[in-house]
């Protein structure tokens, strides 16, 4: 985003003449006044005279046009003998001439063209001058075309289109069009009353859409802007009217200058579509009021796409939805979108707006923001070829949480959401990422994760907080990873493979192609080793071994106390903790599993300890139903401390003691027990509570248990069913 800079602003500098007390005069005129000659062919010539601040409106009845000024007016020739009025004073009438050329000599000087039947030229010939073309009866009052230019020397004028009190209806619709030297209508019904404006070297544009429309909805549609200028558009639409109503912006292209500008303001809640810009494009919520719906082409091609920045000014309590994806591009599968969200690290969050910037895109262009400024945004990269997000903690938070729109409707959920593409961004493995350090904002972090590849993560400095930040997603299956370096105290992952079942009947779901299946899905989550994540250190994955699933795989580290919780299922549901790495995930001190479902729909789970990461606590709580524990000694041996529990039901553990030496201890009649692993490095312990006898398979030769009623070995006769288990695991 760039900074704003006063352009074209220029001292008078010239040494002034002592004024004598006396007015000089020329032909019967003072020379202070301003002057209509009238040509031999009916052509109007004003000159607006030398004073600093003169003012003058123009506009006309039938024929006769009124030149009302704040000095006065002196009629020099009139060579066809039009009736003219009011000669020497500020107000003066001509009847019918045939053009108008206006002649603005002075700094500061004010014209406004209030209607027109006749062609009109405009020329700026000092500084910081103004032209209003319109008013009362908006742009429709003006039916002779309109040319505006700036003469040599002269800077900062300014024009402005006046349509606020333009009335319009269902059959003639307020349709704007704007390119880089003209403002017109779209409307050919409007065009017979409005003949257009066309203007060139003006820095200031501004126009002024309707306010009256209560039946039709007002349409911008910008072809392109002026070199070094900036275009100033208000849409501000029909005070109390319904959305379909609402003022709708569409920009098709924008000046390829970078010190070009196009802001967009409204009182309403408009639409603004940004089908491709090359300068910078700004929307200004000034009230702080409804927001808007901003729509912004996603895939970059010829003509298409966000070549430079979007900037969004709105109050902390914004009410902006943001939308970025394929809405125009017909040429889908050709981007290969690199996007990155968060703030700048020098400035921060409190000196500086967050960014969504494309690193493939030109300059690295994107959209700015402050988080209270947005409702939601959306990232659609469906139809790029390849995509991928980061959102970046490290300098602050960048995720949306403003307030919804009032009275609007079909609003996306309060968050950022990002919808991936079928493959990742060149380089990139990772379909969505986080990162952060030991500064995150948050405590706590709840990642629900649901078929389809789709998850809603949200993120808080308390337990159950009322307005959370989320994040929702919808990865694919050809780039289904999630990497998730976010440093929080406390984070869960809860699978809800049940999620996306009918109404009517939770039997059934519906697939990814559209058809209804059935909802009885098995499942086998898995915890290994995820090898090096965003961060470059070691991870935790979670992934579904059951690609039917269709679940995400996330990728984890920097989580202090992390928990899978596993919610009902009709089918077999398992998991398996199988890190098989000596290195350390970083930051993870606890790791818990939890049979979440209720008592009513218990899952008969099995829960699988192959392989621990090193130095982390376990917790394993399968909770209802008829469970099953299956531990390798050699598994738990890296851990910190294992404590299992079977949970209501009955419920059965088995040991493998991988050759090592085990010591059990009952703990009394709770059944609580702790089983001492023996290993190399000293005795690891780990406690389980209510599975009743344990079996115990592959011990040495010579177990040397403690002895514990009930205990049992493995007969040597299933000595198989531990071997394949083995050769499975390895």
């Amino acid at each position: 985003m760039k900074s704003s800079e006063g352009r074209r602003r220029s001292g008078l500098g010239a040494a002034r003449r002592a004024w004598t007390g006396a007015l000089e005069r020329l032909e019967g005129r003072t020379l202070l006044n301003a002057s209509i000659d009238v040509a031999a062919d009916g052509s109007l010539l004003y000159r607006s005279g030398p004073s600093p601040l003169a003012e003058v409106k123009i506009s006309r009845v039938g024929e006769v046009y009124t030149f009302a000024a704040n000095i006065a007016i002196d009629v020099g020739g009139n060579a066809p003998g039009l009736a003219v009025t009011g000669s020497g004073t500020p107000t003066v009438t001509v009847t019918g001439p045939a053009s108008l050329r206006i002649e603005v000599a002075a700094v500061a000087q004010r014209v406004q063209i209030e209607s027109t039947g006749v062609a009109a030229d405009v020329a700026f010939q000092a500084h910081q001058q103004f032209l209003t073309l319109g008013g009362a009866g908006g742009v429709q009052a003006l039916e002779g075309p309109i040319t505006v230019s700036t003469d040599p020397g002269a800077s900062d004028s300014r024009l402005i289109v006046d349509d606020a009190a333009g009335a319009y209806d269902a059959v003639h619709s307020p349709e704007y069009v704007l390119t880089a030297d003209a403002i017109g209508a779209n409307d050919p019904d409007v065009q017979a009353r409005f003949a257009g404006i066309t203007y060139s070297g003006v820095p200031h544009v501004t126009l002024l859409g309707t306010r009256q429309s209560s039946a039709a909805s007002p349409l911008f549609l910008v072809y392109d802007t002026p070199d070094d200028a900036d275009l100033s558009i208000s849409a501000d639409g029909f005070v109390g009217g319904a959305e379909s109503t609402a003022p709708h912006v569409a920009v098709l292209g924008t000046s390829a200058d970078p010190s070009s500008d196009l802001l967009i303001g409204s009182n309403v809640r408009p639409v603004i579509s940004l089908a491709s810009n090359s300068s910078q494009v700004t929307y200004l919520d000034r009230y702080q009021g409804p927001g808007a719906w901003i729509r912004v082409e996603g895939v970059r091609g010829e003509g298409y796409g966000l070549g430079a920045d979007l900037v969004v000014l709105a109050g902390e309590t914004g009410r902006v939805d943001v939308s970025i994806g394929n809405f125009w591009n017909p040429t889908r599968f050709q981007g290969d979108a690199n996007w990155f969200m968060g703030y700048d690290p020098v400035t921060g969050p409190d000196n500086a707006y967050a960014a969504l910037r494309d690193a493939n895109g030109p300059a690295a262009s994107g959209i700015y923001f402050r988080p209270g400024s947005l409702h939601s945004l959306n990232v659609d990269a469906r139809g790029n070829r390849g995509a991928s997000m980061m959102v970046d903690f490290r300098n602050g938070n960048p995720v949306p949480y403003g307030a919804p729109a009032t009275g609007a409707t079909n609003l996306p959920l309060q968050s950022l959401t990002y919808v991936g593409a079928s493959a990742t961004n060149q380089g990139s493995p990772y379909a969505l990422s986080f990162v952060g350090d030991d500064a995150s904002p948050y405590s706590y972090e709840v990642h629900t994760a649901v078929p389809l590849y789709r998850g809603l993560i949200a993120l808080s400095e308390a337990p159950s907080p009322a307005q959370p930040r989320r994040v929702a997603y919808q990865l694919d299956s050809g780039a289904p990873l999630f990497d998730d370096t976010l440093a929080v105290g406390s984070y869960s992952f809860v699978y809800e493979i049940m999620d996306g079942t009918l109404a009517s009947d939770y039997r059934l779901r519906r697939a990814p192609d559209g058809s209804i299946v059935s909802s009885a899905v098995p499942s086998d989550l898995a915890l290994t080793a995820g090898g090096a994540a965003i961060d470059g250190r070691a991870s935790l994955r979670i992934a579904e071994r059951n690609p039917d699933a269709f679940l995400a795989e996330t990728r984890i580290n920097d989580k202090a106390r992390a928990a899978v919780l596993r919610r009902w299922s009709i089918a077999p549901v398992s998991t398996t903790i199988d890190y098989a790495s000596p290195a350390a995930v970083p930051g993870l001190l606890g790791l818990s599993v939890v049979d979440d479902s209720p008592s009513t729909f218990a899952s008969n789970d099995v829960a699988r300890l192959d392989a621990l990461p090193p130095g982390v606590g376990v917790n394993v709580l399968q909770q209802y139903g008829d469970d099953r524990a299956i531990v390798s000694a050699d598994g738990v041996a890296p851990a910190s401390l294992v404590w299992l529990d079977g949970g209501p039901g009955t419920n059965t553990l088995e040991i493998d003691a991988d050759q090592q030496v085990l010591r059990i201890d009952d703990l009394g009649d709770a059944r609580f027990a702790v089983v001492r692993v023996v290993a190399g490095l000293g005795e690891v312990l780990f406690l389980y509570h209510q599975y009743g006898t344990p079996t115990i398979v592959d011990a040495p030769t010579s177990p040397q248990i403690a002895a514990v009623d009930g205990v049992a070995l493995l007969a040597a006769a299933d000595a198989n069913e531990t071997t394949r288990r083995k050769a499975g695991r390895s």
